[in-house]
């Protein structure tokens, strides 16, 4: 009895990297806004700027957005108003090479907004990158039985789709596997590195800087119940 194999790609991980930011800044009500008198509400998402890899290092750079919704002093009207801390962070990976993707995630895990005086705030947040960077390896796996005296039933199941958009270089991943009961998503969005182009006398600038562009990835997970 002998089996039949096929070769797949899979992804394997290659280095890790996780970071916390830290932040506690004042923030003064903008003079267009009433006066502070009690909090209500309040919400923060980050929203990032760039992603760049170079030889082990991602640098990350972006803002925490903090929108706050709040009751007027004198006339106790609602309004709101945002506030952005900008923040860049360096992320140490191992062994990056050129071509490599990194997966990231992160998580606001504490946002408090306290209240100095009518005009002013203090935020303090606590935000968690994680970044993986993946690399393909090739397995070899069966796939049929290659015996007569054997009976085999086979059941087509589909557990990868992909869609690729050429324009925007986005691929979307959606994985449905049979035993679990959520169907997990990604987004994988890539830059390319651009080429040097030859001016008219064929002559090529060189580069200043020796560092190596890694192509960049950033890859929001999403699970959908």
């Amino acid at each position: 009895m002998e089996l039949k194999k096929e070769s797949m790609q899979i992804l394997k991980e290659k280095s890790r990297a996780k970071s916390q930011i830290t932040f506690d800044e004042d923030f003064n009500v903008p003079d267009a806004k009433p006066d502070a008198g009690r909090l209500i509400q309040n919400k923060g998402r980050i929203i990032m700027d760039d992603v760049r890899l170079t030889d082990g290092k991602g640098i990350l750079t972006g803002n925490l957005q903090v929108d706050i919704l709040y009751v007027g002093e004198e006339r106790g009207i609602v309004s709101s108003l945002t506030a952005k801390l900008p923040f860049e962070e360096t992320l140490n990976l191992k062994d990056i090479i050129n071509g490599d993707k990194m997966c990231l995630k992160w998580e606001i895990e504490d946002l408090t907004i306290r209240l100095i005086h009518s005009r002013k705030l203090n935020i303090k947040a606590l935000v968690t990158f994680c970044a993986t960077v993946d690399e393909t390896e090739q397995i070899r796996l069966p796939v049929a039985l290659d015996a007569e005296e054997v009976s085999v039933r086979k059941k087509t199941v589909r557990f990868l789709g992909l869609t690729v958009h050429k324009k925007d270089t986005c691929l979307f991943i959606h994985i449905s596997e049979p035993t679990r009961q959520a169907e997990i998503s990604y987004a994988v969005f890539c830059l390319k590195k651009k080429k040097n182009k030859q001016n008219q006398s064929g002559y090529t600038p060189k580069r200043k800087n020796k560092t190596t562009t890694v192509n960049s990835c950033v890859r929001h997970r999403s699970t959908y119940q």
